[in-house]
């Protein structure tokens, strides 16, 4: 899932073999960001985010 906000971005992955949910919020012009409970994925998530911002 996906969800547009002026000026961020918010995409909600699912992590762990729970499928459990990890929301990444970005600035669109920065590209800086903030993952929020990444679990035991925090590798896989960091990973996705830099092969796909």
């Amino acid at each position: 899932m996906q969800v547009s906000y002026p000026g961020m971005q918010l995409r909600i992955v699912p992590v762990t073999p729970f499928r459990q949910n990890c929301s990444i919020l970005w600035h669109e012009q920065t590209g800086r960001c903030i993952m929020v409970d990444v679990g035991g994925d925090a590798i896989c998530c960091w990973t996705l985010w830099t092969a796909n911002p």
